[in-house]
């Protein structure tokens, strides 16, 4: 099956198709639904491309779209890679990438909001965080008009968790959350309440005592798990970006750190309105990261949404990156992300826009081996020993880069420690399950 498929498919994509879903959680072919990343060949092909999978078959459903970009995110039952979309793939698709899948809950998506507007003055510099854990409600987050505080200063928080158990929390006659009207997966929490949805404000006041937040309970409540922890990455990347203690202050050179809370004049970000996606469990279990380029797709996309006329400049950093792929630039994310900061430049079009990625860092543990040929010739056998702990519990991959002009007759063979192996030669179709 995996010769008849169209090119455009990624590795990933062919393993789980020819693995029939067997590995993927919560994976039902009657209720789940692949989340893909999707690069057409040209900009303005995605109407095209989008009235293609309108079969109500496939429950084909878009992130947003734009005719003037190569790249969207989709939503979609197994039928919309089997047989009767082929053409749809080979007409207009160039790259397609999987992402995990989703289990669709019975949550409805909110109403359409402008999320531009806001009850506060909305800052020049926006920060968006696309992390693990959002604490919304600590002190160094808290806006001040005039030097007086008045609530957080996080604009909006996209829980990207699609679980049965993740669903908007009854307030009274209102609700704390609801499901994004442009992205139909996760919750979102608006700054300010509207609508009969409590907004971050209200929620942070209903857990006010006396003169103090109890911010354990605020996020308890608001089933913000990886919050109940002492620390959270999400909380030490927003207080190293937009804390008030800048970092100038809080390092001893000569003297001990002066923890002096920054000056807006010369660091705007200890002021900056804040925008946090938080990435799904799914995704953090693993530890590749290979499922994450959609999920940070949608989030830069949402964050953007974001942007009012007031908005000079965009800053977001993404926390987490996968350790598969060429890393040369030449990834389908990679090309979304160097689209939009091109054309958000902030000269020809408002604001400027400004991404930081993670570059392989991946707590040294030598997750990339790089061979390098000592003479002329190609060499005839390379080996790799891949260790794997027995309790393991996620998939685990190893890709193989090599020149195009290299591959001819490779073979590549995975040998288990107790000598059964399988092997594959080289091509876009992977091996089938090891033993």
């Amino acid at each position: 099956m995996a010769e008849e498929l169209p090119r455009c498919f990624d590795p990933y994509l062919r393993y789980a198709i020819a693995s029939e879903f067997k590995n993927f959680d919560f994976f039902d072919e009657q209720e789940s639904k692949l989340f893909l990343f999707v690069e057409l060949k040209h900009a303005g092909l995605a109407d095209n491309f989008v009235r293609a999978m309108s079969p109500s078959d496939f429950g084909a459903e878009f992130g947003l779209t734009s005719p003037n970009s190569r790249y969207l995110t989709m939503r979609a039952y197994i039928r919309a890679v089997e047989k009767d979309s082929f053409r749809a793939w080979d007409d207009n698709v160039s790259r397609v990438e999987l992402s995990l899948p989703l289990k669709p809950t019975a949550i409805q998506k909110g109403a359409q909001r402008n999320r531009s507007a806001s009850e506060q003055p909305p800052t020049p510099l926006l920060i968006g965080v696309i992390d693990d854990g959002c604490p919304f409600a600590a002190a160094q987050f808290v806006k001040r008009i005039a030097g007086v505080a008045s609530g957080t200063r996080v604009r909006g928080v996209w829980d990207q968790n699609e679980h049965a158990g993740r669903v908007p929390i009854p307030v009274g006659a209102d609700v704390f959350g609801e499901k994004p009207f442009d992205f139909n997966y996760g919750l979102e929490f608006l700054r300010d309440s509207i609508s009969g949805v409590v907004g971050l404000n209200d929620w942070i006041q209903l857990h006010k005592r006396a003169n103090t937040i109890d911010e354990d309970g605020c996020y308890a409540r608001g089933g913000f798990k990886t919050l109940k922890h002492q620390a959270s990455h999400g909380a030490h990347v927003m207080d190293v970006l937009a804390g008030r203690i800048p970092l100038s202050a809080r390092i001893a050179r000569r003297d001990p750190p002066s923890w002096q809370p920054g000056d807006p004049l010369t660091d705007p970000a200890c002021e900056a309105d804040i925008v946090f996606v938080q990435f799904p469990e799914s995704c953090l279990r693993d530890a590749t990261g290979v499922w994450l380029k959609g999920y940070v797709a949608d989030a830069v996309d949402y964050i953007m949404s974001f942007v009012d006329s007031g908005t000079t400049n965009v800053v977001i950093n993404v926390s987490y990156g996968p350790t598969t792929g060429p890393h040369n630039g030449t990834s389908e994310l990679e090309g979304k992300l160097r689209e939009l900061v091109t054309h958000y430049d902030g000269v020809s079009v408002s604001p400027k826009l400004d991404v930081f990625l993670p570059a392989g860092n991946n707590y040294l543990s030598d997750g990339h081996i790089h061979f390098v040929r000592q003479t002329m010739a190609e060499p005839v056998h390379v080996e790799w020993t891949w260790r794997l702990p027995p309790d393991n519990t996620v998939l685990c991959f190893a890709e193989v880069w090599m020149k195009k002009n290299c591959t001819d007759n490779v073979i590549v063979t995975l040998t288990s420690p107790g000598g059964r192996s399988s092997s594959s030669t080289a091509g876009p179709a992977p091996p089938g399950p090891p033993p």
